[in-house]
């Protein structure tokens, strides 16, 4: 498998694993290599149960009340989860799991800074491509029109991973779904309060920040989403599934699409963002609230996660090996 990474990195605190809500319940789906939570022998796939001695489960009840401002409920759920190990770099909690022996464990870890990569992953299974976007911006377009016109030449399908996508820029957005989608096509409309359109993104045949010709793929394409895939990623999403353009594969997406045009400042010196504009497909369907269901539904599972195993990757995999060969 070929791979390589087109990303720049972002700095954030944390205590070395990532926690979903997986069957209503906190489960780590990635541990940190070589993190404080890996040498105490924390898994994916392990539930955990408390932070500090408090339940795991009421300490997530109490994030999600905190999370009133969210425009939907999934949105707060997927924040509310995120936010279980918040903190002061270097405090330390005690955190307990129970792994699929059914034992449970305690260790202290603590908060540090960690660094990730956001951008774009490019990689090839054969002869299908996998494209992942942590975030759509003029730097990852432009990433991505790169590996089209060089280690994703040739591929016969196309997977495009919009899983832990939370928007970016609309601009940057239209780009990639240009390279799929005929020139001048309408992405959608945003509206103010009194329903007259502010913006309409539109598919173009040339970058707006870089000296390249948008390289047309015509193959077939495979989307996967997830209950964290939200604003921009949402927008192409419903434009490619509109065109049938591509099979989407994973969970229904967030539905959280309303557009902040201003930030304002408080006297405090805090910021509020206010959402001042509402997005409506080519079709007219309102996203908001709503999100986009996948053709095909495939759960993430605590089973999974712990034999690191991708299901939806593979039946993405599977559908485009397939349809190359026919």
């Amino acid at each position: 498998m070929m791979s390589g990474r087109l990303c720049a990195s972002v700095r954030f605190i944390s205590v070395g694993i990532a926690v979903r809500e997986v069957g209503g319940l906190p489960v780590v789906v990635s541990v940190e290599q070589g993190s404080e939570a890996e040498r105490a022998g924390v898994r994916a796939g392990d539930r955990v149960t408390k932070i500090d001695g408090e339940d795991a489960l009421r300490l997530f009840a109490r994030r999600l009340k905190e999370q009133a401002g969210s425009s939907t409920l999934a949105a707060a759920r997927v924040q509310a989860m995120s936010k279980l190990f918040d903190g002061k770099q270097d405090t330390s909690l005690n955190v307990s799991w129970t792994g699929f022996d059914g034992l449970e464990r305690t260790a202290t870890l603590r908060r540090d800074w960690s660094e990730r990569n956001m951008g774009v992953r490019v990689r090839r299974a054969g002869k299908v491509g996998i494209v992942e976007f942590d975030v759509f911006t003029q730097a990852s377009a432009v990433d991505f029109m790169r590996a089209l016109m060089d280690r994703l030449r040739g591929v016969r399908g196309l997977i495009i991973d919009l899983r832990n996508n939370g928007g970016g820029e609309a601009d940057a957005m239209a780009e990639v779904a240009s390279a799929f989608l005929p020139h001048g096509m309408s992405l959608g409309r945003f509206t103010d309060r009194s329903h007259s359109i502010q913006f309409e993104p539109q598919t173009r045949a040339n970058m707006l920040y870089a000296a390249y010709a948008i390289e047309s793929f015509n193959a077939p394409v495979v989307i996967l989403t997830s209950a964290r895939t939200s604003s921009a990623a949402e927008i192409f999403v419903a434009a490619m599934k509109d065109a049938r353009r591509a099979f989407i594969v994973g969970q229904t997406t967030c539905g959280c699409v309303l557009a902040i045009r201003r930030r304002h400042i408080l006297p405090d010196g805090g910021e509020l963002d206010v959402s001042e504009m509402d997005y409506y497909t080519a079709e007219g369907k309102r996203l908001e609230g709503e999100g986009l269901a996948p053709d095909l539904s495939i759960k993430l599972e605590r089973q999974d996660l712990h034999a690191h195993r991708d299901r939806a990757m593979e039946r993405a995999i599977e559908r485009l090996t397939n349809k190359s060969r026919n």
